[in-house]
């Protein structure tokens, strides 16, 4: 079966599927409406997410302002940025789905937002590239990422730069050594986890690209997993032996298959 990624309402049902990643998810549902004015009830801002698609196309970050008026910020499905305010709910609708063709055929997430910045207030996240070798699950790479935009989408193609983990950890999210080598251990199992359980539910993932928040307390919160990702992030860093293992494990795979 060809590799392929999963789309994202795909994904969140893996996940509400898995009590022992589910916790680490953000709640998510199909987007509607109402959906939309019940997480704005209860959460500070959402993101809306087209099901399919990637590189950050399509995903728009909702809040409500003080003055009663929404705040909309992120990308056309053709990747055009743009900001607005608006005071119904239903004019979100109207932008993503402005035909009943789009409300039948296109679908959207609903995602609570989770605030995953630095101590200086930049909106930051990191990345896990799991592996399968030689049927085992392994951490082939980590890093941590940080953009300057309004929206919070941390991605590559819109600006998002590669830090060192342990520099992201203790001088952009502001932790002491100790704390850093414990949320980092924490992120490993986490993603091994979840990377086995991508795996359980379609037996071709053999790649995991996780994109992961820390909210202010250090947990993370695991925002979507790529199962065809990228490695240029990794080419980013000064250091490139993340970069070198994760080739090395892609041809020694390939070279198992022959």
């Amino acid at each position: 079966m060809a590799f392929r990624n999963i789309r994202k309402w795909a994904q969140a049902q893996l996940f509400q599927s898995d009590p022992s990643i589910n916790e680490y998810f953000p709640e998510t549902v199909q987007f509607s409406v109402d959906a939309l004015r019940d997480f704005l009830n209860r959460y500070p801002f959402v993101y809306v997410k087209p099901d399919g698609g990637g590189q950050g196309k399509g995903i728009i970050r909702i809040g409500l302002k003080m003055d009663g008026l929404y705040s909309v910020h992120g990308y056309s499905t053709k990747g055009k940025p743009f900001s607005l305010e608006v005071h119904d709910l239903n004019q979100i609708k109207e932008i993503i789905q402005p035909t009943s063709f789009d409300e039948k055929h296109r679908i959207f997430i609903l995602q609570q937002g989770i605030t995953s910045i630095s101590k200086d207030g930049v909106p930051s996240g990191i990345r896990v590239h799991t592996q399968k070798v030689q049927n085992k699950w392994v951490r082939s790479g980590i890093l941590g990422k940080l953009v300057s935009s309004e929206d919070g989408i941390v991605n590559r193609n819109r600006g998002a730069e590669a830090i060192p983990i342990e520099e992201f950890l203790t001088h952009h999210a502001g932790m002491d050594k100790k704390k850093a080598k414990k949320v980092e251990k924490e992120i490993k199992h986490i993603s091994l986890r979840v990377s086995q359980a991508f795996s359980k539910g379609y037996p071709w993932c053999e790649e995991c690209g996780i994109d992961i928040g820390l909210d202010p307390s250090g947990k993370p919160w695991i925002f979507e997993v790529n199962t065809i990702p990228s490695t240029a992030f990794f080419y980013q860093l000064p250091d490139k032996s993340m970069w070198r293992q994760i080739m090395n494990n892609r041809k020694q795979n390939k070279k198992e298959k022959q």
